[in-house]
Parts: structure tokens; C-alpha cells; sequence
């Protein structure tokens, strides 16, 4: 019997009236094919993790009385599939979308990388990975904490027995609403910022934290249930107001909906945007195969979840009926006083004692015919068809294929999973861009200075950038009140003061960092090579400088491509002309190029094109 407080007024009653209303459509999942056909994608995902774990809902044969044997066809392509679908965090790549964001790019390409090395996201890319092969979906909320005075991204993987929403929703971002489902203590919901009503939980001890139906389990221990809902909601809820009309971004926190003890934690308006301004909701999907109208993505358990229950009843039968060949089915004549114990001393003893031979006779049984193992061939082709897991992907002998047929299976097979590779990556790729990024420019000015530049190369070119970025500060600053050009050694003595700034407070260096990134977060950041196949792009970079003789616009390219790759721009092509105050310089533009030149008597090295470089290091 559920209960409600005394306090909850009646706009607080209607939002868990709302939550449970979403938990209770689509308990099920129920994905209609035709008017008469539907999938219930709980119970299908509750179906494809028993083949995996190879379990029956009745481990006894009915007639031998022994318990049957699950062939492990399921976790055979499962796990063949998981290895050829691996990425690692190598595989991960930074573009800058425009020249003067390759800075930027150097700055986040290093601090990104190292976060997820501490974080150990590539054996939590691995589990997802598993899980999505055998769920065929996986879901992941981000969202940000304040630890310690800092901004702390928190990654969780959602199990998607505790997910809720519209099971024909092309994607949660899409979606009306989406629900989560989770187990918390007490102590943990007192602990939330923002959230009220925590105070005198009431627990039970039999809430399962894979999904609700799984109540009969042993105890757990004392926790609450905790659903939160994100999507639309009416206006009036938000307002308290019953004129209020239309409808809001919310996101709503109530638990008890199992415990009994029913209560409104958060009820507010989301604001978590993307980049380009629109609301989102801190989750995203991976799916294995993404089909038409369907939420759910079809993973390879699935694909060969008929062929598994097929090819048990193929052995089970074969064993059974080789087991009756060679232990023996006998007719006995009523009333002859053969027992069952008689019968099963007959396998130890070999002999049985009866008053008339005519009591018992021997059936003739024949051992299971060729006909049952091309049967489990057969369904062993299938399924390794129907996956693309052939004999050579997962590291077996081809048996009699010839060379020719090997090859074209191996091409095959590398070409299959190459898309499944790509739909990994576009998750990951939407989850750092949508997810992670946002909050990368405020991490790095709260990391601090050597947390962020320990970890990649070309730090000495960004102080140098730095000071030069601010000592055009003043310099433009000097010009736009007085009007006045400063002379070249004016320039030198500005970088001077700039770089004895930056020695003495190195927050200057930090806040110019959080600046640069926040205005100019041009920056993609790829798992895949759907979006830039970076060895083509480098290849034809290259080629297009050969075709052009402006050494400075050839200079151009040669950064890009040296940026595609990961690599350090060598100084060479970041030297360019010396800026000066009446030509007011764009600061992203000297972050890519570097400090400006100098003449040799101020400290410059003369180059080839007698142009000079005025490096300071800091």
C-alpha cells in the first residue's frame, strides 16, 4: 500500500503519478512488427542472457533424467564477435575544424587522452562492448560533481533492464521521455545536492538492482528505489500553477514506488545543452545494429537465439538416443516384479534375476544416424553466416577451404565488423561531443598547470604562444587608446613583461587557457574513420602543398596534416610575418603560428627566407 506525505501537494502527487505511468507502459517494451506480432524486448533481453550463461528453464532430460547439455553456440559468437569488434584508445584521433583551433586541439587532444588512461576507459570500452553483444544495446549517463572544489565527469553504464521509454524511439535524445530505474541507500539520497524529502527513507531488502521483477532474490541489503525521468512534462508542474499551459524539459526524481513510501526528490527544468543550444539528456546509446522503428538494437545473441534453442534439441536428442543404444530399452510383462532398482544394478552388475525369460525382452535401439550431425553442421553454418564469424575470424583452421575461399572470408568478415566497428565509434563519438567536451575547458583550468601539460609534447611552443598572445593584448590595448605604434624593440619589451607575468602567476596562463578553449572549441574528436580517414586526408594534404608554391600557404598544410596525425608542429612551419598593433592580429591566429619574429638584433635567428623568430621560453 503506498503512502504519501502530509506536505505533497497536489503537483507533486501528479509528477509521480507521471514517472510511474512511463514505468508502467512500457514495463515490457512490447515493439510491434505487424498488428498481431510483437517483441517484448524485457523478456527478449532476459532470453538472450540465459544463452549466454547457457542455462534451461529445466536442467533435467524428462525421459533419462539427466541433466542436459547446453552448446555454448551463443557465447561462441558473442565473444568471437566482441574480439573482432575491439577498439582501443589508440584509436582515438583530434581534428581542429578550422586552422585556428589547432592549438586548442594540442591543449584538449593532451588532457583528454590522460583522463582516459586514469579513468581506465578502455577496459570500460571492452565491458560495453561484451554487454552490447549480448544485450544488443547499451546506455551510458554522464554527468558532472563537485569533488574537492573541482568538476568531476561521473561515467556509469546503465543496465537496460532499468531503462524506460518509447520501444519504437529512434534514439533517448529523441525520445518523449526516458526513465532510469536505479538502487540507492539512504545514506546515498541524503548525500544528493538539490534533492529534498531524503530524510526517514523507508528500505526493503529484496529490491533486485537489474530490474524490478527480479524481487524473490535473497536480501541485498537496504535500499531504496529510485526512478528519474527525463523528457517533457506540463508546465503547471514546474510553475505550480494549474493555469500554467504547455510543456517544459524536466527532470524528475521520485522513489518509494516499490518500498511503498512514495516521494518527489526533484522536480526542475533541464538545462544541459550541446554546443549548438540544444536540451539534451545525460545519456547515450550504443547499439550493435541499429533496424528501422525500433529502439532496441539487434545484437548477434539475437541473430542466433533460434539456431541456439535448434541446435540444443540436436544434441540432447543424439545423446539421449546414443545413451538408450548403449544402455538398453527393455519391454517387461505386467506383473513380472522387475523394479527400476533392478534395472540400475543392471549397468553395474550386467546380470538380473527373473522367474520366466519371456518377463523381459530387449528393444532394438539404433545410435542417432549421420543425418543428426549434418543437422548440427547446418546450424552451426548458420549462425556463423549470419554473424559474419567465419572460421577465420575467429582464428580456426578453414578445414578444406581452399586459399581462395579463405581469403574472401577473411574480406568478408573484416568488412562486417567494420561496420560494427563504426557504430561503436559514432556512440563514442556523439558521447564526446555531446557528453564530455562541454565540460573539458572548466577541467582544465581547475587541473592545474602540470597535470595538464605532463602528459603531451609541444609545451614549450604553447608558452611561447601564450606569451605572445598576451603581449598583443597590451600592445592592441596601447594602440586602440592612444593610437600610437609601437616600435619593434616596444614589441620585444612587451613579450618580456609578458613572460615575467607568466613566470610570476601562473593562474595568468590557466585563465588564458580556459579562454582560448571555451571561445574556440572547434575540435572533433573521432573513434572511427567514418569522419576523416585520417591516412587518405594526410596523403592528399600533401599532395595539394606540392601543387602550390606560397610557401606560407603551403606551410598551412603541412600543419593540418602534422595535426591529423597527432604529431608535434615543428617550429619551422609555425615561424610567420611580424604582427604589428595597427594590424590588429586575431589571438587564435598566433596560438597556431606561434610567437612573432624578431629582427637579429633583438634576439631573432636569422632563416633561409631571412625571416626571424623571436621564441621566448617560458
Amino acid at each position: 500500500m503506498e503512502t504519501y506525505s502530509k506536505e505533497q501537494n497536489e503537483f507533486e502527487v501528479e509528477a509521480i503519478q507521471l514517472v510511474r505511468d512511463e514505468v508502467r507502459k512500457y514495463q515490457d517494451g512490447e515493439w510491434f512488427i505487424t498488428e498481431n506480432v510483437a517483441i517484448a524486448i524485457r523478456p527478449l533481453i532476459r532470453l538472450l542472457r540465459k544463452n549466454y550463461w547457457g542455462v534451461f528453464d529445466e536442467e533435467l532430460d524428462p525421459v533419462t533424467k539427466k541433466r542436459k547439455i547446453w552448446v555454448p553456440l551463443t557465447r561462441l559468437i558473442v565473444d568471437s564477435t566482441r574480439k573482432l569488434s575491439d577498439i582501443d584508445l589508440k584509436d582515438l584521433t583530434f581534428g581542429a575544424l578550422k586552422k585556428k583551433g589547432i592549438g586548442v586541439v594540442s591543449i584538449v587532444r593532451g588532457f583528454v587522452r590522460r583522463w582516459l588512461r586514469v579513468n581506465f576507459f578502455g577496459e570500460v570500452l571492452d565491458e560495453s562492448i561484451l554487454q552490447m553483444c549480448i544485450d544488443g544495446t547499451v546506455v551510458w549517463k554522464t554527468y558532472s560533481v563537485r569533488e574537492n572544489g573541482k568538476t568531476v565527469v561521473k561515467r556509469k553504464t546503465v543496465d537496460i533492464l532499468n531503462v524506460y521509454l518509447d520501444p519504437t524511439a529512434n534514439s533517448i535524445q529523441e525520445a518523449q521521455r526516458f526513465t532510469e530505474r536505479a538502487l540507492m541507500s539512504p545514506l546515498e539520497i541524503e548525500a544528493m545536492t538539490g534533492w529534498k524529502n531524503t530524510r526517514d527513507m523507508k528500505t526493503a531488502s529484496r529490491l533486485h538492482r537489474t530490474e524490478v521483477d527480479l524481487k524473490h532474490v535473497d536480501n541485498n541489503g537496504d535500499f531504496v528505489d529510485v526512478y528519474e525521468m527525463w523528457g517533457l512534462a506540463p508546465m503547471r508542474l514546474k510553475e505550480g500553477k494549474k493555469e500554467a499551459k504547455g510543456v517544459f524539459n524536466a527532470h524528475i526524481v521520485v522513489s518509494g514506488i516499490e518500498t511503498g513510501d512514495v516521494r518527489v526528490h526533484v522536480c526542475e527544468e533541464n538545462t544541459n545543452k550541446d554546443k549548438a543550444g540544444n536540451i539534451i539528456k545525460p545519456y547515450e546509446e550504443m547499439r550493435y545494429l541499429k533496424v528501422p522503428n525500433r529502439w532496441a538494437g539487434v545484437g548477434p545473441a539475437e541473430m542466433v537465439m533460434r539456431l541456439q534453442e535448434w541446435i540444443n534439441q540436436i544434441i540432447n536428442l543424439r545423446i539421449r538416443k546414443n545413451t538408450n543404444a548403449s544402455m538398453g530399452l527393455f519391454k517387461i510383462r505386467a506383473g513380472a516384479n522387475v523394479t527400476q532398482q533392478m534395472l540400475s544394478n543392471l549397468v553395474a552388475s550386467g546380470v538380473i534375476k527373473l522367474n520366466d525369460l519371456a518377463d523381459m525382452e530387449s528393444m532394438r535401439i539404433d545410435e542417432a544416424g549421420e543425418s543428426s550431425y549434418r543437422d548440427e553442421d547446418t546450424a552451426k553454418d548458420w549462425a556463423y553466416k549470419v554473424t559474419s564469424t567465419y572460421d577465420i575470424a575467429r582464428g580456426e583452421t578453414g578445414g578444406q577451404a581452399t586459399a581462395t575461399a579463405s581469403v574472401i572470408e577473411d574480406r568478408n568478415s573484416k568488412t562486417a565488423f567494420t561496420l560494427v566497428i563504426e557504430s561503436v565509434g559514432h556512440m563514442l563519438n556523439r558521447w564526446m561531443d555531446r557528453q564530455f567536451l562541454p565540460h573539458v575547458p572548466k577541467m582544465i583550468k581547475e587541473a592545474g598547470e602540470v597535470t595538464i601539460f605532463g602528459d603531451f609534447d609541444g609545451i614549450d611552443n604553447m608558452r611561447q604562444s601564450v606569451v605572445a598572445h598576451l603581449a598583443m593584448e597590451e600592445l592592441e590595448r596601447v594602440y586602440q587608446e592612444t593610437g600610437y605604434v609601437p616600435s619593434e624593440m616596444e614589441m620585444q619589451m612587451a613579450m618580456q613583461r609578458a613572460e615575467q607575468d607568466l613566470r610570476k602567476d601562473n593562474d595568468i596562463f590557466i585563465d588564458m587557457v580556459e579562454d582560448v578553449v571555451v571561445e574556440n572549441l572547434e575540435t572533433i574528436a573521432s573513434f572511427t574513420n567514418e569522419t576523416t580517414d585520417s591516412t587518405v586526408t594526410v596523403r592528399n594534404l600533401l599532395d595539394m602543398a606540392g601543387m602550390i608554391e606560397d610557401p606560407e600557404a603551403r606551410n598551412d598544410f603541412f600543419t593540418q596534416a602534422m595535426d591529423l596525425m597527432g604529431l608535434e608542429i615543428p617550429e619551422s612551419l609555425r615561424r610567420g610575418p611580424v604582427p604589428t598593433p595597427a594590424m590588429p592580429t586575431d589571438p587564435m591566429a598566433m596560438l597556431a603560428g606561434g610567437a612573432p619574429a624578431l629582427p637579429p638584433e633583438m634576439g631573432g635567428v636569422p632563416t633561409e627566407q631571412g625571416v626571424t623568430t623571436g621564441a621566448v621560453t617560458a
